[in-house]
């Protein structure tokens, strides 16, 4: 069977489950161990790598065990910076590492599963597969971006989190209700203001002509999921 690398943007995974899941959750080292044991049914996983901000583990005292546990290399990215959340910095050390790996280190690798359902991970699915690599995918059905969901010349599958994480209640679309930005999600675009909220942002009579002043999206706070598998259910 052929060498499998395993690159997991523990931040989409992480997100994908807060955003889309309610009740008990399943442990991080479950949540690995399905990814592993997935990525195992194509062949040996020979490198296994997982990207995550370093806020995340802090949350989650469980995490780098369940890493050393599975035997997936922790790499933790820093996301502050002068106070400021810097957004996007797993993508960007995924994408290094995998292409270090495809040119330099590790070039007879033939399978590859990426952990993410990214948008910024199409040119590297386009690298991947234009050396004739395998490339399978896997991310939350609502987490997974239309151009990898919808193109074959970007990936050769698809596995979903729901499936090889069934025990985890995929059953909503906002936030947990335990989650402290909970009540505070992006306003619809038709949904009218309060009354007080419009006065604040000078809409309607006596306004900055009319002008919509849109709230910036919340930030999920960096809190991991650490119930054990066996929790019973809501």
């Amino acid at each position: 069977m052929p060498d499998v690398a395993l690159l997991i943007d523990w931040e989409n995974v992480y997100y994908t489950l807060r955003q889309h899941t309610t009740g008990p959750l399943p442990s991080s080292l479950a949540i690995l161990q399905a990814i592993l044991k997935k990525a195992a049914e194509f062949g040996p996983v020979r490198v296994k790598l997982a990207i995550f901000g370093q806020e995340v583990a802090m949350q989650d005292e469980t995490l780098l065990m369940a890493l050393e546990f599975t035997g997936i290399e922790p790499i933790p990215v820093a996301q502050r910076m002068s106070g400021r959340l810097l957004k996007g910095r797993s993508d960007a050390v995924l994408i290094t590492r995998a292409m270090k790996l495809l040119y330099k280190d590790r070039p007879e690798i033939e399978v590859w599963f990426i952990v993410s359902g990214d948008r910024d991970l199409n040119a590297l699915c386009k690298a991947l597969k234009d050396e004739d690599k395998k490339v399978y995918l896997v991310a939350g059905d609502l987490s997974l971006a239309n151009e990898l969901r919808e193109s074959p010349h970007l990936r050769d599958d698809v596995f979903l989190l729901e499936d090889l994480i069934p025990e985890a209640r995929w059953t909503r679309g906002g936030l947990r209700a335990d989650d402290t930005q909970h009540g505070k999600e992006e306003r619809r675009p038709e949904e009218p203001l309060p009354a007080r909220t419009r006065a604040r942002r000078g809409v309607g009579r006596g306004g900055s002509g009319g002008r919509v002043v849109r709230a910036t999206p919340p930030i999920v706070p960096a809190v991991v999921p650490t119930a054990s598998p066996e929790s019973e259910k809501e």
